[in-house]
């Protein structure tokens, strides 16, 4: 088959993603993560305070809500958790620390949890790198 039928938007670059979208995506992925726990924020008594204290600034205190309800294994405070170590936003940044609650809430099949574990493990932080962990996740 000639090279001009093939479509450039099938072909899939070997450059890890970190080096393929730039400084920001990393930030711009945490954003929409975050915003896609929000909408289902209304199921937690307790999560609306937490997502007002967040969006005003106050991210230690929806961290200590976040991480009371992580610990007794509500998948979406994990994943929070998870995000918050990521980003060092209410708590200190601890990569290793968020692949751990990312991988407690991607078990139980939440997928957004599944995928910022998957990209953990391709870039290799927090965890070794490792490509085939991270197509698994």
């Amino acid at each position: 088959m000639p090279a001009a039928n093939v479509n450039p938007s099938t072909v899939v670059s070997a450059r890890p993603a970190s080096k393929r979208h730039g400084a920001g995506w990393r930030a711009l992925w945490l954003w929409f993560a975050g915003a896609v726990v929000l909408i289902d924020a209304s199921a937690h008594a307790d999560y609306p305070a937490a997502w007002r204290a967040y969006e005003n600034g106050d991210h230690e205190t929806a961290v200590a809500v976040w991480l009371d309800h992580a610990r007794q294994g509500d998948i979406d405070a994990q994943y929070n958790v998870a995000a918050a170590f990521e980003s060092g936003k209410g708590i200190a940044q601890d990569l290793e620390v968020a692949a751990g609650w990312y991988h407690k809430a991607a078990a139980h099949g939440l997928a957004w949890a599944q995928f910022r574990l998957g990209l953990l493990h391709a870039e290799g932080a927090g965890v070794a790198r490792d490509l085939s962990q991270a197509m698994a996740w």
